[in-house]
């Protein structure tokens, strides 16, 4: 049993053998970064950083749920491609809708178990078809934690000043 699902991931379009599961692989590393940022203080954060960090997670989450490891080769599974397109789509939507509420509930700590919450609703999807949902993951992780650095840096700039005028006013 244990074998056929290692045989089954070794075999699969988006398996170690592929770079549909290495580069996505290695891109963990700039979200794993940027968690361990979050102990830097905001002003040592870069703006054009965080923005191409949070824009390339925003572009290729949705880019990733497009793209299809491998080659179809079936005209059939073209056809069904198409006929469920709307279906993924919707049922995509439907997860995000989801992450966004969970971030908004909660610390900003915990958006990348959310990213993983995503990630698991999406693999039991029904209409999804073959996915790289590794590329998937790795991008909400890219963009959660890059929006977070952002809002971390916008408060520090712009609205810590504010705070602290207030304070000594009273």
């Amino acid at each position: 049993m244990a074998t056929s699902k290692l045989q089954a991931l070794w075999n699969h379009p988006a398996g170690p053998k592929t770079i549909h599961f290495w580069a996505p692989t290695f891109k963990w590393g700039i979200s794993i970064a940027n968690v361990a940022d979050f102990a830097k203080p905001p002003e040592k954060l870069s703006y054009p950083q965080q923005i191409a960090v949070a824009a390339t997670g925003i572009i290729w989450s949705r880019y990733s749920t497009v793209i299809t490891p491998g080659v179809l080769q079936m005209s059939n599974e073209l056809r069904n491609e198409k006929r469920t397109r709307r279906k993924r789509e919707f049922c995509i939507m439907r997860a995000f809708d989801i992450l966004c509420l969970l971030c908004e509930l909660a610390e900003t700590a915990v958006m990348l178990i959310y990213a993983m919450i995503l990630f698991s609703i999406l693999s039991f999807c029904p209409h999804t078809l073959m996915k790289n949902w590794n590329l998937f993951s790795v991008n909400v992780a890219m963009a959660g934690t890059g929006l977070y650095q952002l809002s971390r840096k916008i408060r520090h700039d712009y609205f810590s000043e504010s705070e602290e005028a207030a304070v000594a006013k009273e």
